[in-house]
């Protein structure tokens, strides 16, 4: 990321922070024109998984109530936290011609609250999104008592928060859709979404690896090579369910975190691998969990038992 793109995001930062980028309510925002609207989910109307799955239009005070009250049920702490994100302008998600695709969180040192970035059009995976930006945002809020040094999360738990929030507000909306067949396409979608997260990512963060390490011994090298070497990595994955063409090969282009964070795709692998794995005991009885992951993730990237918060 160029310095002049985090000057941007710093701005608006500031803006949304100061109330000059324009009032924008969760309460408020209904998705753009044309978008299929319904009910919340449940049994009591369209639910979140109608109008093609993920593609449903609802409005942000639904997406508020279905992700606050998924980190609330959790853990009242952790709903607290959460929450002043929507009481607060921490969160910027209207569309404008401003702003890219995608979404992030943005921490900067403890003593300052992080801000979530997103676009928010109505759609059941702007939902989730927003369920796993705030993920990060409340792994930020709980480390900040940790110094500037140990603030924030080695790589391999940069994604655990995140990853887990999603699957908290997945499993609500699980337990509440009561049509089969929405149930199966939402399953479905998981395993897709656990390919992406976990097979590819492991073959990129290898695309990454091999181009180093050819870079170190060879020097300089090519598109085409990288191309090459892009196909090379990622055929393996599909086996022989299909033939990557000449057309791929560019497509390692696309990828920015190859750019502005070498080396970050491994966290989303382990990220959701180490979350899922997190996950189980929650369901299970034994020890109090929810306190003990709580006090896990306010250790940020220190090895030291934290201060709660």
């Amino acid at each position: 990321m160029s310095c002049r793109r985090i000057d941007e995001l710093q701005s608006r930062s500031l803006a949304v922070a100061s109330g000059e980028a324009g009032p924008w309510s969760w309460a408020r925002q209904r998705p753009p024109n044309g978008a299929p609207r319904g009910g919340a989910g449940g049994s009591g109307g369209d639910g979140w998984g109608r109008g093609g799955g993920r593609t449903g239009g609802r409005g942000g005070g639904e997406a508020k109530e279905l992700v606050l009250g998924s980190y609330q049920r959790f853990s009242k702490r952790a709903g607290d936290l959460v929450g002043e994100f929507f009481e607060k302008p921490w969160i910027d998600a209207a569309l404008g011609d401003h702003k890219r695709g995608g979404a992030f969180c943005m921490g900067a040192t403890p003593s300052y609250h992080p801000f979530v970035m997103m676009n928010y059009t109505g759609k059941l995976n702007d939902a989730l999104t927003l369920a796993h930006e705030l993920g990060h945002g409340l792994h930020d809020r709980l480390a900040s008592k940790q110094t500037i040094f140990d603030y924030h999360p080695p790589l391999t738990l940069a994604e655990t928060a995140s990853v887990f929030g999603e699957t908290l507000t997945f499993d609500r909306i699980m337990a509440e859709e009561r049509d089969p067949a929405i149930r199966l396409s939402m399953l479905c979608d998981q395993v897709e979404g656990a390919f992406a997260t976990v097979f590819r990512q492991v073959s990129m963060n290898r695309f990454e690896n091999a181009v180093h390490t050819r870079r170190r011994t060879e020097g300089e090298l090519s598109p085409e090579q990288l191309g090459e070497i892009w196909q090379e990595v990622l055929q393996p994955m599909f086996g022989d369910s299909l033939e990557l063409t000449e057309d791929h090969k560019p497509w390692w282009s696309y990828v920015g975190h190859f750019y502005f964070a070498p080396g970050y795709v491994y966290a989303y692998a382990c990220g959701n691998l180490l979350a899922l794995s997190v996950y189980r005991p929650y369901h299970e009885p034994g020890p109090p969990f929810v306190s003990r992951y709580l006090e896990f993730l306010a250790a940020g990237g220190s090895a030291r038992r934290a201060v709660r918060v």
